[in-house]
């Protein structure tokens, strides 16, 4: 498979916020976070709105799959083999993925992670246009999945991560 990337929309922005409204609206103390490359302007992306939902108490993650479902989005538990703290959704039109959702305490690394590598994103230009220019090597190769595609961009993010904890601490504490 090839992965497709678009020039940045600012109508994903407007899909997020009323995403977001319709989730606060069965969700509540919550955390919800445009996060991925549709959330970066400037950023080439796969056309997939990543909404990030962060609950303030890890117990109450199965209490949140029902409500997210009802909304429409599919339920994917195969990787919580591997990450047993995420609750993983999908939510497609027309065969089309276009949302995914990250359910996940907000007080945990992964959670700060995220936010931390699109704050980084959105700030420093430099580090954007490296991110393109990788995505954009990549997805001119075939990929057995999405999956491998986003295995290969993650020495990356993790370099950009790792910077960050060295220049400020506090993000994960």
């Amino acid at each position: 498979m090839r992965i497709t990337l678009q020039q940045y929309n600012f109508n994903w922005k407007n899909q997020f916020s009323r995403m977001k409204r319709e989730l606060e609206n069965v969700l509540s103390e919550v955390e919800i976070e445009h996060i991925g490359s549709t959330s970066v302007e400037k950023l080439m992306a796969k056309a997939i709105i990543d909404i990030l939902i962060g609950v303030k108490k890890s117990e109450k993650l199965d209490s949140f799959v029902s409500p997210i479902q009802n909304l429409g989005f599919k339920y994917i538990s195969e990787y919580e083999k591997n990450l047993p703290n995420r609750r993983f959704f999908i939510k497609e039109e027309n065969g089309n993925i276009t949302h995914h959702i990250h359910l996940v305490h907000s007080n945990t690394n992964w959670f700060k992670r995220h936010i931390a590598f699109r704050n980084e994103l959105r700030i420093n230009s430099k580090t954007r246009d490296e991110y393109q220019n990788l995505k954009l090597k990549l997805s001119n190769k075939d990929w057995e999945s999405g999956n491998d595609y986003a295995d290969e961009k993650t020495e990356f993010i993790r370099s950009v991560e790792n910077k960050i904890l060295n220049e400020n601490t506090e993000i994960y504490k």
